[in-house]
């Protein structure tokens, strides 16, 4: 995952939750060295300004992103339920994790001991489980 916004502020703080909840991700710098290095009254006004206003959508931007649904889909390589499930958050548009158990055999241990249940998939929304495709019960555990 690629984050990046125009100050640089709340692409670092979205960077660091999404890797704290598993996600690789990548924070590519937005306009924050540009504003440092911008030389000029009006100018640095223009940029403090903008600091400002970043500070304030950042906290309004941490709030949505700390609200955000955790879901992570537990697949194997030919499951047609996994790529239901997978096509169907991914329409609605959700953020999810994959785990492949065929290819982390461990990941799959550890699923069957927490869940009691060998099949695919299984979907960990909200620390809520749903087992097979059932997109009706996927969308009422999504926060909202």
């Amino acid at each position: 995952m690629i984050v990046t916004c125009q100050v640089g502020l709340r692409g670092y703080l979205a960077s660091r939750i999404l890797a704290q909840k598993g996600y690789k991700v990548k924070n590519l710098d937005g306009g924050y060295k540009l504003y440092k290095s911008v030389s000029g009254k009006s100018k640095g006004m223009i940029g403090k300004i903008n600091k400002l206003f970043a500070r304030i959508e950042a906290k309004n931007f941490l709030k949505e992103l700390l609200t955000m649904n955790e879901i992570t889909v537990y697949t194997t390589n030919t499951c047609p339920y996994c790529h239901m499930v997978k096509n169907f958050l991914s329409e609605k548009g959700m953020l999810f994790k994959e785990v492949n158990v065929q290819q982390d055999p461990a990941a799959g241990q550890r699923l069957v001991e927490t869940t009691g249940q060998m099949g695919v998939p299984q979907t960990n929304v909200n620390g809520q489980w749903v087992l097979g495709f059932d997109p009706s019960r996927i969308m009422s555990l999504i926060h909202e």
